[in-house]
């Protein structure tokens, strides 16, 4: 019998884009087919390494309940890290932004850019803007990000499949992907953060993660979801499957104002249930459990 499902990750997998609607999340719609807890300890802006720390302690201070909980860890970017702040006593996280302001505080420009970071005692932070700085100056490598982001992983399976857990990991935002994108798919991704980035640029990178052996390694494992990430499912953009379509598209049954919050670019309802049915079907097919 499954009695928890863990959950992990950042905003897709908190729910940011149900309109509020946290029942419509994929972790939830997986309590609800198990007759399960939701136990989702997702946070907008959450990175990798908070999200393998979170698992391993509830695996360790929860080692009765191994056998009926399921677990799942969606994949975040691999530029987001997490550091222990000893000025607050807690961990926070960063994102290698070097333009962050020299503050001690949470900053409206770092909430704003969306990298609210929580630490171990569920508050959000974030590193300073100094320290950001100085890791982006000084720390700061794209390969080795997807390096570390990829041990993340082997680790995490490491210690589930040692434990003989039930378990699933697929990737959220297209970070690590088996195949290169093509032009018309780039498009969506020079918009954001990278738009600095030429498109050789980006297959260059992408190039490094396919065939880096570690990544090799993990495509490997049945319990890696690596048909497509969560980003791929969604696009092209027209489908209602992201929250900032649900104005406009009248199969989302609970419109929400997109300016202001956290939904705006997210999965939809729509899409974490499509998302479940195929992370569903994936789990039956292999007979993962």
């Amino acid at each position: 019998m499954i009695n928890q499902i863990v959950s992990c990750g950042c905003s897709w997998m908190y729910g940011s884009g149900c309109h509020k609607n946290l029942d419509h999340r994929v972790s939830a719609l997986f309590a609800k087919k198990y007759n399960a807890e939701d136990i989702n300890m997702a946070k907008d802006g959450g990175n990798n390494d908070r999200s393998v720390r979170k698992i391993v302690d509830w695996v360790v201070q929860n080692k009765d309940k191994l056998d009926e909980t399921i677990f799942l860890l969606g994949l975040s970017n691999p530029e987001r890290y997490d550091l222990w702040d000893e000025v607050r006593g807690c961990y926070a996280g960063g994102c290698y932004e070097e333009d962050r302001p020299d503050d001690l505080d949470i900053s409206n420009e770092g909430w704003r850019n969306g990298w609210t970071l929580d630490m171990g005692n569920d508050h959000h932070m974030m590193i300073s803007g100094r320290t950001e700085r100085l890791m982006g100056k000084y720390h700061w490598n794209t390969l080795r990000d997807y390096d570390r982001t990829f041990r993340n992983v082997i680790y995490i399976i490491g210690v589930l499949d040692s434990l003989n857990c039930k378990y699933l990991i697929f990737d959220c935002l297209g970070w690590t992907r088996p195949n290169l994108p093509s032009k018309e798919d780039y498009v969506w991704n020079s918009s954001s953060s990278n738009n600095d980035w030429k498109y050789e640029d980006y297959t260059k990178l992408l190039r490094y993660v396919i065939d880096n052996p570690l990544y090799q390694e993990i495509l490997t494992h049945k319990n890696f979801y690596s048909k497509q990430c969560w980003m791929e499912f969604c696009l092209p953009r027209g489908k209602g499957l992201l929250a900032a379509e649900a104005e406009q598209n009248p199969d989302e049954q609970t419109p929400y104002p997109a300016d202001g919050n956290l939904d705006w670019g997210h999965p939809s309802s729509k899409s974490n249930k499509l998302w479940f049915e195929v992370l569903i079907n994936y789990i039956e097919k292999n007979k993962l459990w």
